[in-house]
């Protein structure tokens, strides 16, 4: 990974500064998307991406919206000097910041944790919009999750270092398991995240045939209604899509299919948003894995891994670009 000079993210920094209407008073959501090609968590670089095509990519998503959001995912690192913002900052500026997520390492001591999540805020600064805490937070037994106390721990730190930034301070949880537990054990800590990031995938992890963009909403009015009111969270916590995303590696998940089931997702989502207080929506992601996998998440790419587009990038660029 190269590092960037002091004088091209002081170059970035300028051009990162954020627009000066908020987005609530200009879209209703601000869009976004995950701008690598890896679903595995991983950092651009130069000597494996295509960065003129991801920003030109960037910017034809973008259209004219004022702020756009860059998703990024960063690694718990024990060095203090680590920059995860750093690999990320040419991607940004003209409206665009990033939607960071902090990713846990059970290897990490608590306190090693802590002081992680302390650097990164420092680092994120006025590059980045929101900070989430956590990949799935609410499913145990990953190589990424994180214990209560780590959770917990890690939010009060990261809205301590932040409280002068205007960074928006968070956690991520997947959408749909049966996660009652997660939630309770979250009302005593008397939490107040900024928001709620919440990972869709209909018909991605379990076949789910039918309307997508129903089973979109249903999954997300059961995370508003019934899940987040048991950590004490009303509604006037605003939820962010921190993931949506639809395969296209099996006859069963043509690209076509995908085009279709990210369409009928994107309108229910947006049509859904003021009632359910959704205020961001990230896709994911850009690109195909460079690499032939089996696994499904390297085929959610609105773009194939040669930067080639799928049906689904035209129908993403009309929905972005139609949208308020």
């Amino acid at each position: 990974m190269r590092r960037l000079t002091g004088a091209l993210l002081a170059a970035a920094l300028l051009a990162a500064i954020p627009a000066t209407a908020d987005a609530a008073t200009r879209d209703q959501l601000t869009l976004g998307i995950y701008p690598a090609g890896y679903a595995a968590v991983d950092t651009p670089d130069p000597a494996k991406d295509d960065y003129p095509k991801i920003i030109s990519s960037l910017n034809t998503l973008q259209g004219q919206h004022r702020q756009f959001g860059v998703r990024a995912y960063a690694d718990f690192n024990p060095d203090p000097r680590h920059n995860a913002v750093a690999p990320f900052v040419p991607f940004l500026g003209h409206g665009r910041k990033l939607d960071l997520v902090l990713v846990h390492d059970p290897s990490a001591t608590p306190q090693q944790w802590l002081d992680f999540v302390r650097a990164q805020v420092r680092y994120a600064g006025p590059f980045t919009n929101s900070l989430s805490l956590g990949v799935d937070a609410n499913i145990p037994g990953l190589p990424w999750s994180m214990s209560r106390d780590d959770l917990v721990n890690g939010l009060a730190v990261a809205k301590q270092e932040a409280r002068h930034t205007g960074l928006k301070i968070g956690f991520d949880v997947a959408a749909g398991p049966q996660d009652t537990d997660f939630w309770t054990s979250l009302k005593s800590a008397n939490l107040r995240p900024d928001f709620i990031g919440v990972e869709v995938y209909p018909d991605v992890w379990f076949p789910a045939p039918g309307d997508h963009g129903q089973q979109a909403v249903g999954l997300l009015t059961d995370v508003r209604d019934t899940k987040m009111p048991l950590a004490g969270f009303g509604s006037s916590v605003p939820i962010m899509i921190s993931e949506n995303g639809y395969t296209s590696d099996t006859a069963g998940h043509t690209q076509a299919d995908q085009a279709a089931a990210l369409k009928s997702e994107f309108i229910a989502i947006t049509g859904a948003a003021r009632r359910l207080n959704i205020t961001a929506y990230d896709l994911y992601m850009l690109r195909d894995h460079p690499t032939v996998h089996e696994y499904n998440l390297d085929h959610l790419g609105l773009l194939n891994a040669d930067y080639s587009p799928k049906p689904a990038w035209r129908t993403m660029v009309d929905l972005y670009r139609a949208y308020p």
